[in-house]
């Protein structure tokens, strides 16, 4: 989890503490940008393609968390 959160951190080049209960509006990086770094990440890194629908959906940290499948 601590791997998956620091990849997150990472690709949205976050320096605050986050949590899986993080809301992602709270994050100031999720913008236009951070979505878009985090749609290239998962389908680099977990080939997975993020819908606009399931962007849509995504609330908190745990959320991207969860598609992130190795």
């Amino acid at each position: 989890m601590d791997k998956k959160i620091a990849k997150f951190k990472d690709t949205i080049e976050c320096d605050e503490p986050i949590t899986p209960q993080t809301p992602l509006d709270s994050l100031a990086e999720w913008d236009s940008m951070g979505k878009i770094s985090t749609i290239v990440m998962l389908a680099d890194d977990y080939n997975h393609t993020l819908t606009y629908d399931e962007l849509k959906e995504l609330k908190v940290v745990g959320d991207i968390l969860d598609l992130m499948n190795e």
